[in-house]
């Protein structure tokens, strides 16, 4: 799936006004080659009214580091984001690659560099073959691989970061209803984006939110932050044993 893009003006001019009309918050979610093209367009969306955070999404192509994602190794994540800290003063969240031998070291990088959240993850780097043709069936060879197949290798994501930073963590991949929701809140996320599933489903944000509130309901849950974390280790532990 490809998201195109007209550019940043394009979508001041055109798409924003018709997001502004609704109440929830704005996150613009914004994409690069470089450290500064991100701290240019950071530093662009902070003039804008109405966004209430930025998303850098630093899981992109890197062409300074050989096509290679800015969020695969702490030191280039930790340039893009020091660039971006300094463009803007809105709050920053840096979306993360699945695509990395060491999560939460990156992770680490983004809250050493001032981020104020990371969104764990993209999609899985993948791709798949014709038999009949032997040619690849997508355009670019390689492509992200996303919705439920991807969810537990985020899930383990999300974990691992929330054990070694503070800043909140955003979980997404595969999350189709409200029991997905509440494994990554478990497993340390303070909120959750749902992707996939709304282009099935138009519908499933509604009700993911009406069967969370329910179980919270069920479960004597005052307030849904009592959630992040409390994956039970003691129990996970003692089941391994």
């Amino acid at each position: 799936m490809v998201f195109p893009s007209k550019g940043v003006e394009d979508f001041i001019e055109h798409t924003l006004p018709f997001y502004q009309s609704y109440a929830p918050p704005l996150i613009a979610s914004i994409s690069a080659p470089t450290a500064q093209e991100f701290s240019t367009l950071a530093a662009r969306l902070s003039e804008v009214p109405g966004i209430a955070a930025i998303e850098a999404n630093i899981s992109c192509s890197n062409i300074e580091e050989d096509g290679r994602a800015f969020a695969i190794e702490p030191v280039a994540t930790a340039r893009v984001i020091k660039a971006l800290r300094q463009a803007t003063s809105l709050p920053l969240w840096a979306k993360l690659t699945p695509n990395t031998s060491d999560v939460a070291a990156v992770a680490q990088a983004v809250e050493h560099e001032g981020g104020d959240a990371i969104v764990v993850g993209n999609t899985l780097l993948g791709m798949s073959i014709d038999v009949h043709s032997r040619r690849a069936r997508l355009g670019n060879i390689m492509g992200g691989l996303s919705g439920p197949s991807i969810k537990p290798i985020m899930l383990r994501m999300v974990y691992q970061c929330h054990k070694h930073i503070a800043i909140p963590i955003i979980g997404c991949g595969g999350i189709s209803n409200a029991e997905d929701a509440i494994a990554y809140l478990l497993a340390g996320a303070s909120a959750v984006q749902v992707g996939t599933a709304t282009f099935i489903q138009p519908q499933t944000m509604i009700t993911l939110l009406d069967d969370l509130h329910h179980y919270c309901q069920q479960q004597g849950i005052r307030h849904i932050s009592e959630l992040t974390g409390a994956l039970d280790d003691a129990a996970l532990l003692a089941n391994l044993r």
